[in-house]
């Protein structure tokens, strides 16, 4: 009987087993990407993320949530507007990257009127005067009879229906047809609808908004 030589005891060992068809390669490569996608879905679930996206849903699925958002997006519009930017220095130049230009928000500009005045303008168009006639014109307010009593029932301190309409026809007088202009400069409304996207019209949009939302949430019950 032939006796095998290193060299060729060698070379067998080193001959990579071949799988025995392509179907095992297949399944092979499946269980390698279920494998792989379990420790993707273990990672994903211990990393908390789930649990910030139903907490995030949970915040934004309130009529709240909607008029916030607005007030936020109408509030940085004009706030970008009347701080303006102050430049600081660039960054430097590293590994290729190019150098950019870093700039502030200018804050002294909060020690001038030509901030306030618009401010205090639009605070009053879009929030304190809709907010005053949503509390006293409230249509959610109702009564029923628990225990032989009549209560009131409160759903919202606001009535967010006629806080928007009410926002809608402020919105509508100052800054699109004027007739307010011997209570406020023209200039000051100008800067203001000047600062929102889409001009008013983008306020009267976020009014348009909430309305539908509010009467859809109000259907919902």
């Amino acid at each position: 009987m032939p006796q095998r030589t290193p060299a060729a005891s060698i070379i067998q060992r080193r001959r990579p087993s071949l799988p025995p068809s392509p179907a095992l390669v297949a399944e092979q490569i499946e269980q390698a990407e279920a494998r792989a996608y379990a420790g993707l879905e273990d990672l994903y679930s211990i990393s908390g993320i789930p649990e910030t996206i139903d907490w995030v849903r949970e915040a934004c699925s309130s009529l709240a949530a909607v008029h916030l958002a607005f007030l936020f997006l109408e509030a940085f519009s004009l706030g970008t507007e009347l701080l303006g930017w102050k430049f600081v220095r660039d960054t430097p130049a590293v590994l290729g990257l190019p150098s950019y230009a870093i700039h502030v928000p200018n804050l002294f500009a909060l020690l001038s009127g030509d901030f306030w005045k618009p401010t205090i303008l639009w605070a009053s168009t879009s929030i304190f005067i809709p907010a005053l006639f949503a509390y006293f014109f409230n249509l959610t307010v109702h009564s029923v009879k628990r225990h032989g009593a009549r209560i009131k029932v409160v759903r919202y301190d606001y009535d967010p229906v006629t806080f928007n309409i009410v926002k809608m026809l402020l919105t509508s007088a100052v800054y699109g047809n004027g007739l307010f202009d011997g209570l406020v400069h023209p200039e000051t409304a100008f800067r203001v609808s000047n600062s929102q996207y889409g001009g008013y019209n983008g306020i009267l949009m976020s009014t348009f908004v909430g309305v539908i939302f509010s009467i859809w949430e109000g259907t919902q019950r």
